[in-house]
Parts: structure tokens; sequence; C-alpha cells
């Protein structure tokens, strides 16, 4: 998580920041809650280039307890993309909603004459965002986390895992992790982006 967090973060701040200024979004007139949530929802496709890995990695050893490098032998680069539509199927709405949002409450929170927003602004905006991204797809990490676990059918889709776990063990299981999940990704963003 160390290593993966900062490119992670700096491939979706800067990918995002490039779609907005293609979008025009932050020119006079140009916010746009739907292209403010397309720039988002891409710097989430961008993104899961680290994140995939990195996820894998995370849970693997949180299962195992195997050091990373032999984890990375026995798995190899493929092996190591393992999950990587479940993870787009997380980040892309995660992102759409998170900077769609944030979006919104900066414009909201900015002082009226300068249209700048003061860092506790920025941060509230971030924190609140975050939360409410990470709490609404929070049944697509459960599904993208069974998707990379030890003894994980790599050829089950991502709809059949969703089929499954609700089966199985109840549609409340999808949202196991929801508080945990939100109180990790809120100041996360909130830090980031403020």
């Amino acid at each position: 998580n160390m290593i993966g967090i900062m490119p992670e973060k700096t491939i979706k701040l800067c990918a995002n920041d490039l779609f907005r200024q293609k979008f025009g979004v932050d020119q006079p007139g140009g916010a746009s809650l739907p292209l403010e949530m397309l720039a988002g929802g891409l710097a989430g496709g961008f993104q899961i280039i680290v994140t995939t890995p990195m996820e894998m990695c995370k849970i693997q050893m949180q299962l195992g307890g195997e050091a990373l490098g032999p984890l990375v032998s026995r798995l190899g680069l493929s092996g190591m993309y393992q999950g990587t539509f479940a993870t787009g199927m997380r980040d892309v709405p995660f992102s759409m909603i998170y900077f769609g949002l944030y979006g919104i409450m900066r414009r909201e929170l900015a002082d009226k004459q300068t249209n700048k927003v003061s860092t506790l602004s920025a941060l509230m905006a971030a924190t609140v965002a975050g939360s409410i991204g990470a709490g609404l797809t929070t049944p697509l990490d459960v599904i993208k986390t069974r998707a990379q676990a030890t003894g994980a059918d790599a050829s089950e889709g991502f709809a059949q895992i969703a089929r499954r776990v609700a089966s199985t063990e109840g549609a409340s299981a999808l949202w196991f992790g929801l508080l945990p999940r939100v109180c990790i990704i809120s100041p996360l963003f909130g830090a980031c982006s403020s």
C-alpha cells in the first residue's frame, strides 16, 4: 500500500486534471457535472494500471503472509493483474462519484467574489465526496476483493461473483467493510485533494 498509493493517486489526480482541461470544465461557464464525472471516470480507468497489482499484493499478502518477492515470482506479471476488470468496475464509478461531487461542493464553497476555495473548504469537500463515493461503491469493492482473493476462480466474472456472494452469504455481504472503507478513503481523498 505504501509503495502503490503515491503513483496511484498521482495518476488519478493528474489524469483527472488533464481530462478536465480537455473538456473545458474549469473554463468560465464550463462547469458541467456530466463532464466532471466523465473526466473522473476516465482518470479512474487510468489508475488501475497501478491499482490492480497493488491491490493484488495487499490482498494476497494479508491472506497468506507471503513476502512480496516470492508472491510476484509465484503469480507472474499476468497474475498480478488478476481482477483488473473488477478493479475498474470499482474505481471508475468511485471516481465518477467522487470527482463529480467534489467539483459541485468546491463551487458551492468557493468565495463568490474571488472564486477561491479555502483549504478547509477543499478538505471538507474532498472528505465528504470521498465518504459518499466510498460508501456507494462498497459492493463493487467486495466483488473486486473476492475476485483477487486466494482460491478465486479466475474464470468467474464480475456478475457471477456478485450473484454467488449474494446467494450464498446474503445481499448484505456485499456491504461488508462499509465503515472501514469510508473511514480510510474519506481522509485519504481529503488530504490528497485539498
